[in-house]
């Protein structure tokens, strides 16, 4: 697995973990895609983020739950 600061895109960080947690996780990053096609995909503070003038979303897999954190 690589080390998290090793990470340079959603889909590198999202190949991190198993297949079956990928896919869900894959279906949230479509999911986000999907309403907010211009927004810029990134890794930020270690998180995959999509950015549209500023932060608008940030989510991460941990074991067994997806975090979603909202930007204010």
């Amino acid at each position: 697995m690589k080390r998290q600061e090793d990470v340079k895109t959603i889909d590198v960080n999202i190949s991190r973990f198993s297949i079956e947690f990928q896919e869900i996780l894959k279906n949230c990053k479509q999911a986000i895609s999907k309403e907010g096609p211009i927004a810029i995909e990134i890794i930020k503070y270690g998180l995959p983020i999509f950015v549209l003038n500023k932060n608008l979303i940030q989510f991460e897999g941990f074991s067994k739950y997806v975090g979603f954190y909202r930007s204010t």
